[in-house]
């Protein structure tokens, strides 16, 4: 039986998957720690664990919309690519070294598509993780922590795209032609219902002031209270379907919009945290009219 996690608000039960990284450095990092608590929640629960469906279905089945029969050979696939020994390792990485096609505040990388030595192996930026430490106010530890889970759960839909759907060629990137995303902001939409950002100063890049996303031609301020449920053992002992991490849209048009002029303050902005470079529709394989969005399968206010 795991203990709790150490962080005294977190009632999560202790992480389960650890990525490979040293127990001694995941107790170190409190941000870490509760990531590591719910992707072992996310990553264990058949539902939410359907959200991945469209990442391990092959290419050349794949008809253009997202597969909500899925068969049982594929469901026990997805269980079996996310377990202690089979996860891709996840390795702390300086911030000068995480490439980027822009210059960006990125927060995490998968090169598995180029790099036969990174196949499975994903980079998770140091200098997030240390600025993690900078206070700790539950409140800002919550917002890391969701930073931290997003980058992870976003590098593993690049990942097990990858490695089960696709197999694409090294110098073709990511699916958008399949999935009207790139594999990484797939996953965040399908789980989460956005894709995160941050707000914050130019220097140090990664304090945060605000967990962000963009909605409406605006960016809207991500409410503590949702991010907090992610680390909450009651969110995930009510989980009844694949949308029950999502927020909603009905919430999303209430959320805080962040003023431009606060975006201009003391050199502040929204960070764009873009991991691929350009991204090439495969030519062969299933055929998507163009303009259309499979990813998300949540087109009503729940």
């Amino acid at each position: 039986m795991f203990s709790k996690c150490t962080v005294s608000w977190c009632d999560l039960p202790r992480y389960e998957l650890t990525f490979g990284l040293n127990e001694i450095l995941i107790e170190t990092y409190p941000a870490l720690n509760i990531a590591l608590c719910a992707l072992s929640k996310i990553l264990t629960n058949d539902y939410l664990l359907t959200n991945f469906r469209a990442h391990f279905v092959p290419f050349y089945e794949y008809t253009g919309i997202l597969p909500n029969n899925v068969p049982e050979t594929i469901i026990n696939q997805i269980r079996g690519a996310f377990t202690q020994s089979t996860i891709p390792s996840v390795i702390l990485q300086q911030d000068e070294l995480i490439i980027t096609p822009v210059s960006c505040a990125a927060y995490g990388n998968y090169l598995g598509r180029k790099k036969e030595s990174d196949i499975n192996l994903i980079y998770l930026n140091k200098e997030l993780v240390e600025c993690s430490k900078a206070s700790d106010h539950p409140n800002d530890v919550i917002k890391y922590g969701a930073l931290i889970l997003f980058t992870i759960i976003h590098e593993l839909g690049h990942w097990s795209f990858h490695h089960f759907a696709c197999n694409m060629d090294h110098d073709l990137a990511a699916p958008k032609g399949v999935l009207m995303e790139e594999a990484g902001e797939a996953i965040e939409f399908l789980l989460f219902g956005f894709r995160i950002q941050h707000y914050g100063p130019e220097l140090p890049k990664f304090r945060i002031d605000e967990v962000v996303t963009k909605f409406n031609k605006s960016y809207r301020i991500i409410p503590s209270d949702y991010l907090k449920k992610l680390f909450q053992e009651s969110t995930y002992t009510n989980v009844k379907d694949q949308l029950s991490l999502k927020i909603s849209i009905k919430e999303l048009r209430e959320t805080i919009v962040l003023n431009e002029e606060l975006m201009k303050f003391n050199l502040k902005r929204v960070f764009d945290p873009t991991d691929e470079p350009t991204l090439h529709v495969p030519t062969t394989g299933a055929l998507i009219q163009s303009g259309k969005r499979i990813f998300d399968p949540r087109d009503k206010d729940y």
